[in-house]
């Protein structure tokens, strides 16, 4: 076992910025290489164990999910523009319900069969039939949202909604007015899937059907070549990406990389780029000859989340009590150098209302608010995280147990395994009252937030406000900026006040990579969508 893992690492290393092949890591358990140019990245997080919408749960797959497939409209690297993918012009109605999309021609799926609008109709569709129980953490929230398809739940019937004009027009009708519709189908879980495969799939076994688990189709500009797991993914270019060929014949995207090794990898060469790396790395990769590194501002946050269903947690009081008792400031700059920036409402909302509390570190007044909440402080108040899943949790936890310890709270950290974290974020069972969280893409837009709160079937932090749940839909009901923009700033209060999470920074990502990449290639602010211009991306020799 030592031999084969020192050789996939010595390949790896030799295959992260070249073309060469290997004779020596011509076997079962080692990446091979094909002619044309070769790069090994990664992104640190963790990957779910397949591929496609169902399997969409973490940044990393959002990463994978791109080279493999497309969506109807993808985002620039300014995280604004919206650009063509398979649909090349879209119009939508000025009260923003229909919306119709021209798709490109002579599109084929990487089997050779040919894209049409009955693939577009077909994802819609099954995404509504299915239901939430077929998706392992992201939910295609904005297909349900055409007509007909609360009523397609549960059945093989058609969403009413959505029709094929032609093989290459698509138009969807929604119930209510969205204006966030288009900016919101560039995310992952809104990749289109082949009709001929996948049509048979129930929400029983869609996320482990073999197109699911090892043999992906898609019309991105990579194809799967081969799956080693819990090691890494290998990708050859789509010659026929409607696109244009990628530039780079082969990517390895390694898998479960340690935060800790991130350095040594870059420095050797084993290692061609990295994503979402530890702000601590910057010092010695910053030295590192041929080597390019940058801080890029994110739109993600960190954020301890309540179950506000649990005991512990369910009184207001101590959910603030909590926030003033972190010191976040002085977090940010002693555990990664001040690469961030403190929030007390989630990102994407608008930080500078009067309103809002900005629960500056107050230990005094969280000793207060904890003694008013009733809540036994001597009991343990266990906190949730999981290892593996974001580079700064183990750094952070134990720095926010000393804040709560410091004002009476008996706070003890429970670390997990990420599938037993995810699941009991998801349990119906309120086992901790509290854990740390990362949200990829607030930032974007306060819209991205109301996935996480749903007051007739709670979620996530299980906070059920019926009120907050209209506001965001009015908002984005609208086109007319100020209304969308009081109907926000309401939301933002509310969240400020009932605390179901506790925002304590937007930030910083930091990235690296070989000197010799080039073409395309830039780290988009949400770093999970850097992948969008991959077959543009260049790498010297």
């Amino acid at each position: 076992m030592v031999l084969r893992r020192a050789r996939l690492s010595a390949c790896l290393a030799l295959l992260a910025t070249t073309a060469t092949a290997v004779a020596a890591c011509g076997n079962s358990s080692s990446p091979t290489s094909q002619a044309g140019a070769s790069l090994t990245f990664t992104r640190l997080g963790i990957n779910t164990a397949g591929f496609g919408p169902s399997n969409q749960s973490t940044g990393n797959d959002a990463v994978v999910n791109s080279l493999l497939f497309s969506n109807l409209v993808k985002v620039a690297p300014d995280e604004k523009s919206i650009i063509p993918d398979l649909a090349q012009t879209w119009e939508q109605s000025p009260d923003a319900k229909e919306f119709t999309f021209h798709l490109r021609q002579g599109v084929t799926w990487s089997d050779g069969q040919p894209f049409t609008a009955d693939d577009v109709v077909f994802t819609v569709t099954q995404a509504a039939q299915l239901g939430s129980t077929a998706y392992v953490g992201y939910q295609p929230t904005q297909w349900r949202q055409a007509v007909g398809a609360t009523e397609a739940k549960g059945t093989k019937n058609p969403v009413s909604g959505v029709t094929a004009l032609d093989d290459h027009t698509v138009k969807m009708t929604l119930a209510a007015p969205n204006a966030e519709f288009i900016r919101n189908l560039t995310d992952a879980v809104y990749s289109i899937v082949p009709k001929h495969l996948l049509q048979d799939a129930t929400a029983e076994n869609v996320r482990t059907v073999e197109f699911s688990k090892s043999k992906p189709v898609g019309t991105g500009p990579y194809v799967l070549e081969k799956a080693v797991p819990d090691q890494y993914l290998q990708f050859k270019a789509n010659p026929k990406y409607f696109g244009g060929a990628p530039k780079i014949a082969t990517l390895f995207f390694k898998l479960n990389v340690k935060p800790e090794s991130v350095a040594a990898q870059l420095q050797s060469g084993e290692l061609g780029m990295v994503l979402n790396a530890a702000a601590n790395d910057a010092p010695a990769l910053s030295a590192v000859k041929g080597l390019t590194t940058k801080f890029v501002v994110s739109p993600a946050a960190q954020f301890l989340q309540f179950r506000t269903d649990h005991p512990q947690a369910k009184d207001v009081r101590l959910r603030q009590g909590i926030y003033y008792a972190i010191d976040r400031r002085a977090m940010l700059k002693n555990l990664f150098g001040g690469n961030g920036e403190v929030r007390w409402v989630l990102p994407g909302f608008d930080q500078d209302d009067a309103a809002l509390d900005r629960y500056d570190y107050n230990p005094d007044k969280a000793k207060q608010l904890l003694a008013a909440s009733g809540v036994d402080l001597g009991q343990p108040f266990k906190i949730s995280y999981a290892q593996g899943v974001d580079p700064a949790w183990d750094q952070m936890m134990p720095a926010i147990q000393k804040y709560l310890k410091d004002v009476g709270l008996n706070a003890v950290l429970e670390p997990l395994d990420s599938a037993a974290w995810s699941a009991a974020n998801a349990s119906k069972d309120a086992k901790y009252p509290m854990t740390v969280n990362a949200g990829g893409s607030m930032g974007l837009s306060p819209d991205r937030s109301s996935g996480y709160f749903n007051c007739k079937a709670p979620l996530s932090s299980f906070y059920a406000n019926c009120q907050m749940d209209d506001l965001y839909a009015q908002a984005r009901g609208t086109t007319d900026a100020s209304t969308r923009a009081d109907r926000y700033k309401q939301v933002a209060q509310i969240l400020n006040r009932d605390v179901p999470m506790v925002a304590l920074w937007q930030t910083t990502t930091y990235n690296a990579w070989t000197g010799k990449l080039g073409g395309s290639f830039q780290v988009f602010a949400n770093d999970r969508d850097s992948a969008f211009n991959v077959n543009g991306w260049t790498l010297a020799g």
